[in-house]
């Protein structure tokens, strides 16, 4: 396992929109992705209620062991805030055509229709429905090739210099879903055991 690169370890298939725009070059230096999506605004919001729900978790920790009740309910409040932020994202921004990516931390892989040229630039458009979380970020075409009997491309980015927030919710993102699997397969073993 040690050979193993991290990168490779940590590439997960799950449901993630991703939508792409070819950009130029040199809009990758001149602006900011979101200028290339329209609802980035709308959707800025999400990331700053996982920054609020971050923030809250160490304050909930602390009423709890102080007072369980309170704590309780208010962690209930939490989930519920929650169950309508992910209605809102699956209602309004869920594609049920999204590239439905495979991701890693350092870049992600696609199939869509179009074929991206080596080091094609992108504007890419992430969503996480489970953490309620959007990402915009610049990316690179690294491989595009056709799929067998299928008129798809399988085609593999590089994020540009992504920001650290950014890089926090992927490769939290990565986690939650490795944990998740390993609950699952371990729930299934035991589930098969005499």
């Amino acid at each position: 396992m040690n050979n193993i690169d991290n990168r490779d370890y940590f590439r997960l298939s799950d449901k993630v929109d991703a939508q792409y725009k070819l950009i130029s070059p040199d809009q990758v230096a001149s602006g900011t992705t979101e200028q290339h999506f329209s609802n980035a605004a709308e959707l800025s919001v999400f990331k700053k209620l996982y920054a609020l729900d971050m923030e809250n978790q160490e304050i909930l920790r602390g009423l709890d062991s102080q007072n369980h009740l309170l704590g309780n309910f208010l962690t209930n409040i939490s989930h519920r805030v929650d169950l309508i932020s992910q209605k809102v994202i699956l209602n309004d921004y869920w594609d049920a055509n999204a590239l439905s990516p495979n991701i890693s931390e350092g870049g992600s892989s696609f199939k869509n229709h179009q074929y991206l040229a080596y080091d094609t630039k992108i504007a890419l458009k992430l969503i996480f429905t489970e953490a309620m979380l959007d990402i915009f970020c610049y990316a690179q075409s690294r491989n595009c090739q056709k799929e067998e009997n299928s008129d798809l491309y399988r085609t593999g980015v590089a994020f540009i210099d992504p920001n650290p927030i950014d890089r926090t919710i992927i490769a939290g993102h990565i986690l939650r879903q490795q944990l998740h699997r390993a609950e699952l397969e371990k729930d299934n073993e035991a589930s098969e055991a005499p």
